[in-house]
């Protein structure tokens, strides 16, 4: 692939996210739910409200409790176990978040919080520095993005959105279907 990328800003939640990676010296592919369990306790419900997950205890003295909806999608769940991690690991997340990750209705802060969590989520899955590791291995768009979707097993949505973000090369979507 092209030798070009923008150096994406890499933002203080971002970096709180790529310590993590390196302190347990991670890179995709690696087991999430191993890497959360450290931080919290997690427990996988079907929930009766409209939310993605939930995180309780966040600063208190005991590790929080992480509930994931599994109503979600298996792709969605593990952004959502990421972005709940991201409310742990964030020092001014504290309490229990209730956390819609489409979100538009809320107010200011909360929205600002699930946002943070989102970028916390994006750079745990799909580490910026990783992608422009790996691109070098690749002579076309789609092996490289096959093969950050495997090893991330995070969403085409997600992946692509990063991946448009880091990488400086022109690219086009459109979908296809065939005859």
């Amino acid at each position: 692939m092209a030798e070009t990328h923008r150096e994406a800003q890499v933002n203080p939640v971002e970096k709180m996210a790529a310590r993590v990676l390196s302190r347990h010296g991670l890179r995709p592919p690696y087991e999430l739910e191993s890497l959360v369990s450290e931080y919290g306790q997690i427990e996988y419900h079907s929930f009766p409200i409209s939310a993605d997950g939930i995180t309780v205890g966040i600063g208190g003295e005991t590790k929080p409790s992480i509930l994931i909806n599994t109503q979600l999608p298996v792709t969605r769940q593990k952004f959502t176990l990421a972005h709940e991690l991201g409310h742990i690991i964030i020092p001014w997340h504290t309490g229990t978040i209730v956390s819609h990750i489409d979100s538009i209705l809320a107010d200011l802060e909360y929205r600002e919080m699930e946002s943070e969590a989102n970028q916390f989520a994006s750079e745990l899955l799909i580490p910026q520095s990783w992608i422009l590791e790996i691109k070098e291995d690749f002579n076309s768009v789609e092996g490289f993005i096959n093969r950050v979707l495997v090893d991330t097993g995070a969403s085409r949505d997600a992946v692509l959105i990063k991946v448009f973000n880091v990488l400086d090369i022109p690219i086009v979507c459109a979908p296809y279907v065939s005859a």
